[in-house]
């Protein structure tokens, strides 16, 4: 047997300096675009994306808590074909967030401390992962994609009814480029958000006035004219250096006592930091198990020591500075399945005035979905009208020698398909259909269908109500 000729292979020479620079420029592409940004509208990085539609079968929120291994098993035989570390990480974040979109039972660690091993926590969904991340009127409208084997599915994105980018840190690390998002209070959020969807201009004053900082650990920030500086920065540009200080009180025993410490800054460090002042004779960390604090750190003064100095040397010491980018990407689904992603730089207005306007589109499609959903529900009653009407004429039909063509001929317009579906009904459930109780049930879906097709064109009502 004759064996198959090659096929020619084309050899292309290149400087070896070229060839590596322009793999390395491919890698730090794809790695801005598939991993290392979240996108800008559900503000989740793909591993975090991929845990919570996993969470969302087998750990809901309105469901016991499961061994996190378990939803580690299934995140990564399913859609993150790597090693469990990423997703224990990632779950391990979402349980400790600002807003937690994971609600975890068992050793979760901390500020210094790791989680215990996967086998012995248990996690599911949190509630506001469900409300505000997951809600089934709009995850029938987004777009899904083939995992990696084929087998099963996966959002492009969640349908996130908040901007989640701003409300829980992100930090992303790629090539030529990283992100540290800033997160706000919720309720400042909402009342800029409903700014916005009122028409309102906004403007750096009211972002800055509105949108307060909100650090997981705890910790404030002094607003002083360095922070109005930074704050500007940050709400303009999306980059700034914002000065966090630890929450801490003088008690009247003559002890300072700790109770935050800010992103940046090592509990063990201040420790340590504190023992070298000078100022006191015992500096403990007593954080138990009954304390409501984020951290607890006890520091008994010397006698004769100046509660001024002490005070003086915490403005200048108990403080870090914490610097945010805003990095983001925009997922897009093309048309051969493939997704690709644009990557934006943009300051806190900006990422606002973007995330609304995808917003209202999503609460288009979703309203859009519901009225469709509605006249489905219209035809039904409609059709359980017609059969209560012609009861007669369905039992007569099961000594025909079709039943469907009998039917269709003895009842006007009527589709074999509804036929069909018509004598699914046993004749018990057809007696016992009500007609005015139909009629009443199409008159309320009339008007809510109405309503549904109002909102479609003013979705900004929609989504106002939705944030109460």
């Amino acid at each position: 047997m004759a064996k198959k000729p090659k096929e020619a292979v084309e050899i292309i020479e290149k400087e070896a300096l070229e060839y590596v620079t322009e793999c390395y420029r491919n890698y730090g592409v794809f790695t801005l675009e598939n991993r290392a940004l979240p996108d800008y509208r559900d503000g989740l990085l793909k591993v975090y994306r991929r845990t919570l539609w996993s969470m969302s079968h087998i750990a809901p929120n309105n469901r016991p808590h499961v061994k996190t291994a378990r939803v580690s098993g299934d995140v990564i035989g399913k859609y993150h074909p790597h090693g469990n570390a990423a997703v224990d990480s990632a779950i391990e974040t979402m349980v400790n967030m600002a807003n937690p979109l994971a609600h975890g039972v068992g050793n979760w660690g901390g500020q210094t401390d790791s989680a215990a091993a996967s086998r012995y926590t248990n996690v599911r969904l949190s509630d506001f992962a469900a409300e505000t991340m997951l809600h089934p009127d709009y995850m029938s409208v987004i777009d899904y994609v083939p995992n990696y084997d084929g087998k099963d599915k996966e959002p492009v994105l969640l349908p996130a009814l908040l901007p989640n980018v701003l409300l829980n840190n992100t930090y992303g690390i790629a090539v030529g480029l990283s992100t540290h998002t800033p997160a706000f209070e919720v309720e400042g959020l909402k009342k800029v958000l409903k700014g916005m969807l009122k028409g309102k201009k906004l403007t750096p004053a009211i972002a800055i006035k509105n949108l307060k900082l909100t650090f997981p650990y705890g910790g404030y920030a002094p607003l002083d004219e360095e922070w109005q500086k930074q704050a500007k920065a940050l709400i303009e540009k999306g980059k700034a250096s914002i000065y966090v200080y630890c929450e801490y009180d003088f008690d009247t025993k003559g002890e300072l006592n700790i109770t935050a410490v800010p992103p940046r800054m090592s509990p063990d460090t201040l420790i340590s930091k504190l023992s070298d002042t000078g100022f006191f004779s015992a500096v403990a960390d007593v954080m138990g198990n009954e304390t409501e604090t984020h951290a607890h750190i006890k520091c008994v003064f010397k006698r004769d020591t100046r509660l001024d100095d002490v005070s003086e040397w915490c403005d200048e010491n108990l403080y870090s500075s914490v610097p945010y980018q805003i990095a983001v990407i925009e997922r897009h689904l093309e048309e051969d399945g493939t997704i690709s992603a644009d990557v934006h730089q943009w300051g806190v207005i900006e990422l606002l005035e973007n995330w609304l306007k995808w917003r209202i589109e999503l609460e288009v499609k979703m309203l859009n979905g519901r009225v469709k959903r509605i006249k489905e529900q219209i035809e039904r009653k409609n059709l359980l009208l017609l059969a209560q009407k012609n009861r007669a004429v369905i039992a007569k039909s099961w000594e025909a020698e079709s039943a469907v063509e009998y039917l269709c001929d003895h009842i006007e317009d009527l589709s074999e398909e509804e036929a069909k579906e018509i004598l699914a009904l046993r004749i018990s459930q057809l007696s016992k259909l009500d007609r005015e109780k139909l009629l009443k049930e199409i008159k309320e879906l009339k008007a809510s269908e109405r309503e549904t097709k109002q909102l479609v064109r003013t979705p900004e009502v929609s989504i106002l109500e939705s944030l109460g």
